[in-house]
């Protein structure tokens, strides 16, 4: 039931806000959460890229919603047995920490 409330809220988030904004990006990561919790997941990396898409055009490349979200991706191709892939999203997730900690030592 949950995965239905989410898809409602998306659909029309989507209408009333557009494809980019922080709420879209937030549920479509909630839809691929559940997704993976009822064992679809396949849909729910694609859910995982939309999200990041997404935040990748709302947020500068330097942001901690994104780094969380490669992760997520990297967890599900590892989970998927898409070992290559799982470590080239958690270097990138990783990269994005080292930016964000290496800004916050610049302060």
């Amino acid at each position: 039931q949950a995965l239905r409330y989410y898809e409602d809220f998306l659909r029309l988030a989507k209408v009333h806000f557009g494809g980019y904004h922080e709420d879209v990006c937030n549920v479509t990561t909630c839809v691929g959460q559940v997704l993976q919790s009822l064992g679809h997941l396949e849909r729910s990396l694609k859910s995982f890229q939309d999200a990041l898409r997404i935040a990748q055009v709302l947020y500068c490349p330097i942001n901690a919603d994104i780094a969380a979200i490669q992760k997520k991706i990297a967890t599900l191709h590892y989970f998927m047995k898409n070992y290559d892939l799982a470590l080239k999203a958690y270097h990138a997730a990783l990269d994005v920490e080292l930016q964000i900690f290496h800004e916050q030592d610049s302060k």
